[in-house]
This record gives structure tokens, sequence and C-alpha cells, in this order.
């Protein structure tokens, strides 16, 4: 609330470079304090209603069931690129 009265004081004595600081000041403390809200508001519902999984225990895997196809799915990160080759044409003589 300081902050706020040396403003408008500063504004009334025609302080603008000062005044100009005391509200950057201001809003910036401001946003600080919505961002620190923030925060600990997510951090309380981040993990709520979720149950910690123990270290290296796997989700477990599903069988499919009667009626669905298990899909393959291959990794092709480490797979060659095939270059695309150009046919010539042939000219008849």
């Amino acid at each position: 609330m300081v902050d706020v009265v040396d403003f408008v004081n500063q504004i009334a004595a025609a302080q603008s470079a000062d005044a100009k600081e005391t509200l950057n000041n201001i809003l910036s403390q401001k946003a600080m304090n919505a961002l620190d809200d923030k925060k600990q508001d997510l951090a309380k519902n981040m993990f709520s209603g979720v149950e910690a999984q123990p270290e290296g225990e796997e989700h477990p895997v599903e069988e499919p069931t009667e009626g669905e196809t298990e899909v393959e799915v291959q990794d092709s990160a480490d797979a060659p690129i095939e270059e695309p080759t150009e046919e010539q044409p042939q000219e008849d003589e």
C-alpha cells in the first residue's frame, strides 16, 4: 500500500521517471504474487487422487479381447532410408 501512496505522490509532484519505476515495481510484485499463488494451487492439485506407482513396476499389458486384433508397431528410427531410384525411359530404335 505504501508503494501506491508513493506512486500517487510522485505523479502529483510531476516526477514521471520515479512514478514509472514505482508503477513497474507495483505491477511486478502483483504478478509475482499471482504466480506464487498459482504455483501453490497447481502443486496441491497436481497429484490429487493419483496413487504413486513403485519404481521398477511396469504397467500391466492388456491382452486383446475377442474380436480385437493385435497390432505390432515397429520402430523405424534406426531403419535406413531408401532413396528413390530413377528409371531411365527406354528408347525405341
